[in-house]
């Protein structure tokens, strides 16, 4: 894995060129969007040595799928389908809370 704390973004490196040759062979695994927050997918979120790198100490994962984390990061879990019937507007402040709280004490990763 290499970062480019410059930029914010945290990418993983393939071994393999991909398939398709328009794909890049670096895929950022996620972004900075402003200071302290960084939006991701699921490997983002599994990956513990971005999570120590970027000093994540929040993650909110929207998402069907639940990420368990070991040590001292704080998790906040928003059960979420894929589907545009989704009320995720209902969580809107609880999500936001969560994420300031993050960005006080570290940086928080939002992830789908």
């Amino acid at each position: 894995m290499s970062s480019d704390t410059g930029t914010g973004d945290c990418s993983q490196s393939s071994a393999e060129p991909p398939d398709n040759p328009a794909c890049p062979k670096t895929m950022p695994l996620c972004s900075l969007v402003e200071d302290g927050l960084y939006l991701g997918g699921r490997d983002a979120a599994e990956d513990e040595d971005l999570i120590q790198g970027f000093g994540i100490t929040h993650v909110l994962t929207v998402d069907t799928y639940r990420v368990d984390f070991e040590g001292n990061v704080v998790c906040l879990y928003l059960y979420a389908e894929d589907r545009a019937e989704e009320d995720l507007l209902s969580r809107f402040n609880e999500a936001c809370d969560f994420i300031e709280k993050g960005q006080q004490t570290g940086a928080c990763l939002v992830h789908w």
